[in-house]
C-alpha cells in the first residue's frame, strides 16, 4: 500500500492559496494607482457629472473651527476628542493565581463644529 505525503501536499496546497491571495492584493494596488487626481473643486465637479461609477474621493487639507476643544492632558486644541480611562488590577483566577485583568471606566467623545 501507497502511503499519501500528506505533510508535503498541506504545504503545496497552502503555498498555491497563498500565490493566489497575494496576486489579488497586487491588483488592488495597480486600481488604486489608476485613480484620478484633482486639486480643486471644480475638477472633482466634473468627475460626479461624469458619473463615474464606483466614486471613491479623499479630501486633505487643515481642519480649522470657531470653538476649538483644549485637550486636558496634552494642552493641544482638536475638533474631535475621544477620551477613554481603563483600570488595571490584578485579580485571582479560578486556580488561585493573580492575572492581569482591566475594566474601561470612562469613554467619551465631543466634537465641535469645524471646517476644511
Amino acid at each position: 500500500m501507497k502511503m499519501i505525503p500528506w505533510g508535503g501536499l498541506s504545504c503545496c496546497l497552502s503555498a498555491a492559496a497563498l500565490y493566489l491571495l497575494g496576486r489579488s492584493s497586487g491588483r488592488d494596488a495597480e486600481i488604486l494607482k489608476s485613480v484620478t487626481r484633482v486639486n480643486q473643486l471644480k475638477e472633482l465637479a466634473q468627475l460626479l457629472d461624469a458619473e463615474i461609477l464606483p466614486l471613491i474621493v479623499t479630501i486633505s487639507g487643515r481642519v480649522g473651527s470657531e470653538t476649538p476643544i483644549s485637550c486636558d492632558f496634552s494642552g493641544l486644541r482638536g475638533v474631535i476628542v475621544e477620551e477613554t480611562a481603563e483600570q488595571h488590577f490584578l485579580k485571582h483566577n479560578d486556580a488561585g493565581s493573580w492575572i492581569q485583568d482591566s475594566a474601561l471606566m470612562l469613554s467619551m467623545s465631543k466634537e465641535v463644529p469645524w471646517y476644511l
